[in-house]
């Protein structure tokens, strides 16, 4: 049985999950903003220094360097890459992972937007899928249904051993290694740390009573997505965005 102050603090973990999920969606995305520099600068749980205002057109140009420009020190930042890379080559794009993921999109109900530029397998993608499921999640246990935030949970659970956390570390490994700023070297290092920590996991036994894992029409109300969770917020929406 749950009890409201337990859902209150199961929602409260859902939205960090959420929110952690977003911010790293966002750093494979999108280049930094100033206004984003400026409040990691501020962060005492960001490992390293940034001078935002000296150093900001150098960090914007690594972004292109590692995410965007396939030459040079770019690191290929799709599942499939990962997945049948050898010691000289990276694996092909839109390999089987790429159709994994496509799948588990459609079966929760989501599909990426048609004008969205990355392909399924793209790490800002996975884990705008994951902030996604978080809010689901949050939103359940919300309304008080435990057994619907657990099946989003469970989802959650599923997606991130099955494909994020097999390969995400490995990319930001190669971040570390081909980055020059300490920004993306930084930024790699305290991901692989929420990845090896299992802070990015649910805490607690909030799925032992879930109901059936949502099926395509989850989290949907007469047609329209539940509050406009449907689609990742914030900045990666414009490149990972995932709709209902």
């Amino acid at each position: 049985m749950v009890f409201d102050s337990d859902c209150d603090q199961l929602l409260e973990e859902a939205l960090i999950r959420a929110n952690l999920c977003k911010v790293i969606a966002e750093f494979f995305l999108v280049p930094p903003t100033r206004s984003f520099l400026k409040a990691l600068a501020a962060s005492p749980l960001f490992p390293v220094a940034v001078e935002p205002g000296r150093e900001f057109g150098e960090i914007v140009q690594e972004f292109h360097n590692l995410f965007m420009v396939p030459t040079g020190p770019y690191v290929f930042p799709f599942e499939s890459c990962y997945e049948g890379r050898t010691e000289t080559a990276p694996g092909r794009l839109m390999g089987k992972p790429a159709g994994e993921v496509k799948n588990y999109y459609t079966h929760c109900g989501f599909e990426q937007a048609s004008e969205t530029p990355e392909l399924p397998d793209h790490a800002g993608v996975e884990m705008s899928f994951l902030q996604a499921l978080a809010e689901r999640e949050a939103n359940a246990w919300r309304r008080r249904e435990p057994g619907q935030a657990a099946g989003w949970c469970k989802l959650y659970v599923a997606f991130y051993k099955d494909h994020a956390s097999r390969w995400i570390p490995d990319l930001c490994a190669e971040v570390e290694k081909r980055a020059i700023h300490d920004y993306q070297r930084g930024f790699a290092q305290w991901i692989t740390c929420l990845f090896r920590e299992g802070t990015l996991l649910p805490s607690g036994n909030q799925m032992e009573e879930a109901d059936p894992p949502p099926g395509p029409s989850a989290g949907k109300t007469n047609g329209k997505p539940e509050n406009g969770v449907a689609r990742a917020s914030g900045a990666a929406s414009h490149a990972g965005e995932l709709r209902p």
